[in-house]
């Protein structure tokens, strides 16, 4: 099974698996394999099929991109450093400067931040200049939380077509 054809497999199986699918793909994609739109979707389209389990949804997705997030953040923090160090011409001065005197800010923003503003570098960047771990997770599951909100109070205004065949 190539690269393309595991994705693809991916975006069709994680929607039947409903809460633990937003799980995993909000995982996969907030990690390490980019899946565009795939958890906002999901997450639409099952808020609108059950709107008594978007709080659920809204969890369950928040706290996959949270794990995800973490996994990237850690690797970076381990590693990042002396990557950086070796690949960047200039020093990170102007970076650095804003994450130590607004950590929170660093944090929340960027994971508040829609479709397609990428998430990934941020995490990455938070990670190499040691935001405080404990800021990194309220502020990532905060700001996440509320883009997953967001998303499934769109499923609910937008009621997708219900399949009346029994």
């Amino acid at each position: 099974m190539g690269w393309h054809q595991f994705t693809a497999w991916l975006k069709l199986t994680l929607p039947a698996l409903g809460g633990f699918g937003l799980l995993f793909s909000a995982f996969v994609d907030s990690s390490f394999v980019p899946l565009p739109l795939v958890t906002d979707v999901m997450l639409i389209e099952l808020s609108s099929r059950h709107p008594m389990r978007m709080p659920y949804y809204a969890a369950m997705a928040a706290l996959g991109s949270l794990a995800g997030c973490i996994w990237i953040y850690w690797l970076a923090r381990w590693g990042g450093q002396a990557y950086y160090r070796r690949t960047q011409t200039h020093a990170p001065g102007r970076i650095r400067r804003f994450i130590q005197e607004y950590p929170m800010a660093s944090v929340f923003f960027p994971a508040v931040a829609p479709f397609p503003v990428p998430f990934k570098p941020f995490v990455i960047a938070q990670g190499v200049f040691q935001v405080p771990f404990v800021t990194f997770v309220i502020g990532t599951l905060v700001g996440r939380g509320r883009c997953s909100s967001l998303k499934v109070f769109l499923g609910r205004v937008t009621e997708l077509p219900r399949n009346n065949s029994s």
